[in-house]
């Protein structure tokens, strides 16, 4: 079974911590439900990169 890398923008990418930070969205859990994202080290990378800290 081969496992199908997907790739998100960089705008996807940074309005999503952007609903993190403003608490539009509570937890990663609930981004990765909400956009169906497989991994939760993918959001976390991103609120590395885009995140305020």
């Amino acid at each position: 079974m081969q496992e199908i890398m997907v790739r998100y923008s960089e705008a996807f990418q940074f309005r999503v911590v952007q609903e993190l930070e403003q608490g539009k969205l509570i937890s990663i859990l609930e981004v990765q439900r909400k956009y169906g994202i497989r991994g939760s080290s993918t959001v976390r990378g991103w609120l590395k990169k885009y995140g305020r800290e």
